[in-house]
């Protein structure tokens, strides 16, 4: 069984320089599995915002995060992102040169424990996801064994984080 990220959701954002960039959110699936991806619509107060973090400047890596502000046009619409795997839930921001060209810019995996919903409404509510690049790698145990190169050690740290 091979598995691969498939677009669960899809949209477009402008920046203040009216820079288009588009957003994925995709979940690692196997391969065989057909997905009919949807737009998603974002909130008009600060629809995508990422943040690195202050960090020390002997820190080896300055993680970040992408945090959404998506409208669920129906009762519960993202629920079932909540309901996975650490790394199982990806976004991906991209920049867009034209309709066919795109530049990777940030990816990062779902925080599930940020997860809430307000229960005021029925539909037509906004909801925020929170999106981390390395987070996730808190949460898994070391498995390299032994000396290694910096070079191998932080490809398995990318790999492992799944962020491109």
């Amino acid at each position: 069984m091979a598995l691969e990220w498939k677009t669960l959701y899809w949209g477009d954002l402008k920046s203040i320089d009216a820079a288009t960039y588009r957003i994925y959110i995709q979940k690692k699936m196997d391969s065989t599995e057909v997905v009919e991806s949807k737009e998603i619509f974002f909130s008009a107060d600060s629809p995508a915002i990422i943040e690195w973090n202050e960090v020390d400047k002997l820190e080896p890596v300055q993680a970040s995060s992408l945090t959404l502000k998506a409208l669920s046009m129906e009762d519960r619409e993202f629920i079932g992102l909540y309901s996975m795997e650490p790394g199982e839930i990806r976004a991906i921001v991209y920049i867009m040169k034209n309709a066919v060209e795109r530049i990777p810019y940030w990816s990062g995996t779902l925080d599930t424990e940020l997860y809430e919903e307000p229960y005021a409404y029925k539909d037509h509510y906004e909801v925020q996801f929170t999106f981390s690049d390395f987070a996730m790698l808190d949460r898994l145990k070391w498995d390299c064994i032994g000396l290694d190169t910096i070079g191998n050690i932080i490809g398995h740290c990318v790999s492992s984080s799944e962020v491109f």
